[in-house]
Order: structure tokens, then sequence, then C-alpha cells
């Protein structure tokens, strides 16, 4: 069933736009969600890290450059999809950061020894 539900949701914005390019408006998401993907990737690996007493700065440094920077390019493109009236692209970046604050928060916890 969830097959099913992201095929037509797939269907649905290929076709937003005349000629298939419907598609192309998640476009601007996509290197935020990359870099935020090797973001957790990295944090994934500081945390086992640190809970293993072994040197979790080598994953550390690289993880909070990694995120600050990509969170300060989400906030530009949101800007200026706000700029623009794009509210798809505007409501789509706020649950990113929403999502990003929650694995934050997700692993500071975990650093804590509690869970989410």
């Amino acid at each position: 069933m969830n097959s099913v539900t992201l095929v037509l949701l797939a269907a649905g914005l290929a076709f937003l736009k005349p000629g298939g390019k419907g598609a192309l408006l998640l476009w601007p998401l996509f290197g935020a969600l990359n870099q935020l993907l090797a973001s957790l990737g990295l944090g994934v690996a500081t945390i086992y890290l640190f809970k293993k007493g072994r040197n979790y700065w080598l994953t550390l440094i690289p993880m909070l450059f990694m995120l600050g920077m990509t969170v300060w390019a989400m906030a530009l493109n949101l800007e200026d999809f706000m700029a623009a009236h794009d509210t798809i692209l505007t409501y789509l970046s706020l649950l990113i950061f929403a999502l990003t604050g929650w694995m934050l928060v997700g692993a500071l916890s975990s650093l804590k020894g509690q869970d989410v």
C-alpha cells in the first residue's frame, strides 16, 4: 500500500506542471536533503564513537560544519521561496527544518542516555 501511495504522489507531482515538469519543483531541496543525510550519517558515527569512548571529534567537527552550512543554505533558500510566494517549497522547507531539529534533539538525548 505504501508503494502505491508513493507512486500516485509522484505521478501527481510529475503532472502538476505541463510537460511532466512538476517533479522539478523539488529539485532545489534535493541538495539540502542530500547534505542533511550525510550529516545524519556523521551524527550516527559520532554517537557510536562517543558511546564507545573513542575519539569522536573526527566525525563531530565535519558533522557540525556540514550541518551548519546546510542549515544556512536552507535558510537562504527559504527566504527566496517565501519572496517568490512558492507555497510548496516554503512548506517543505519548514518541514525539513522541523525534521532537522527533531534529529538534533534525538541525537542530544541519545548522548544523555535518554530515548526520544
